[in-house]
């Protein structure tokens, strides 16, 4: 037996903990249970103690884990940015890059990304995660996301962060079929009735500072927020009222209803800028290029 702790291990040590019980973890590692349990034995053996609780449901780190586990994972990734550094130096294309995008950009832009990214890039593993802004920042900071696809302005700190620019969309008003006018002055705005996504929704915070929402929610006699921009728009459709959608989901509208059921809105505040945000000492530069020209891809059906 080896006396030197692996990457395996602790990669595997990492997925379970993830993962929160053996066999869930497995088949995420695509292999068998018995494998999984012979490795983290053998990182116990080798650190001199329990590494899991395995009686608790979830498992959970024991204090000699979470003490040790910073250090295993800083390990970990710097291997990881040595692998990187080195695909970044070969000829074809290929690695590893873990996505995440917020829930107000995923629906509408991955779905016509994605196939042209496997297609051009079928040697990159890609995993793909929704995740609100808050959070999102987080995981990227903590380098369990390489690269967040989101939208600015934000109140958040963009400290340690790299920020590349994609394009800028304008946000409009998604109403009843013919109930306003094809554009409308911030004035005109707070007076209707509004329907907001839910707290840690950056386009929440833009819709605030356009809109007037406790004297909409006192007028419709309800107080509803979602996760969801389609909840909202068939919630409009179905009561009444206004609720702020970018052009991404505009432009899931058929042409009609693009004219008839949506308004411009006559400030420069109604707007946000798509971006890539990534670490700064994110190793990945050539995949990182190979997404930012994948995404922009987005805007040709609709330029």
């Amino acid at each position: 037996m080896s006396s030197a702790i692996t990457r395996v291990q602790v990669q595997y040590f990492e997925a379970l903990l993830k993962a929160g019980s053996f066999a869930t973890a497995a088949h995420t590692l695509h292999i068998s249970q018995p494998a999984l349990t012979m490795q983290i034995q053998r990182l116990e053996a080798l650190v001199g103690g329990a590494l899991v609780n395995r009686a608790s449901r979830p498992v959970q780190a024991t204090p000699l884990a979470q003490k040790l586990l910073p250090h295993l994972l800083e390990v970990l990734r710097r291997f990881e940015d040595l692998e990187d550094a080195i695909a970044d130096q070969q000829e074809h294309l290929k690695g590893h890059l873990h996505i995440a995008t917020i829930p107000t950009i995923a629906p509408y832009l991955l779905p016509t990304i994605l196939p042209k990214l496997v297609d051009a890039h079928p040697d990159i593993q890609m995993d793909i995660e929704e995740l609100p802004t808050e959070q999102l920042l987080e995981a990227i900071l903590q380098e369990r996301v390489d690269v967040g696809i989101m939208a600015l302005p934000i109140s958040h700190s963009l400290q340690h962060l790299d920020i590349l620019p994609l394009w800028t969309e304008r946000l409009r008003v998604y109403h009843l079929e013919g109930a306003c006018q094809s554009a409308l002055t911030l004035d005109a705005l707070k007076k209707w009735p509004t329907y907001l996504l839910a707290q840690g929704h950056c386009l929440r915070d833009q819709v605030l500072g356009l809109c007037d929402p406790a004297v909409s929610a006192q007028r419709q006699g309800m107080h509803y927020q979602s996760g969801s921009l389609e909840t909202l728009m068939r919630l409009v459709d179905h009561q009444g009222g206004i609720t702020i959608i970018p052009d991404m989901a505009r432009n899931q509208l058929s042409q009609v209803h693009q004219t008839t059921k949506t308004s411009a809105i006559t400030s420069e505040l109604a707007q946000r800028q798509i971006v890539m945000v990534y670490k700064q000492t994110l190793q990945k530069k050539r995949l990182l290029e190979a997404l930012r020209l994948g995404t922009l891809s987005y805007l040709s059906p609709h330029a």
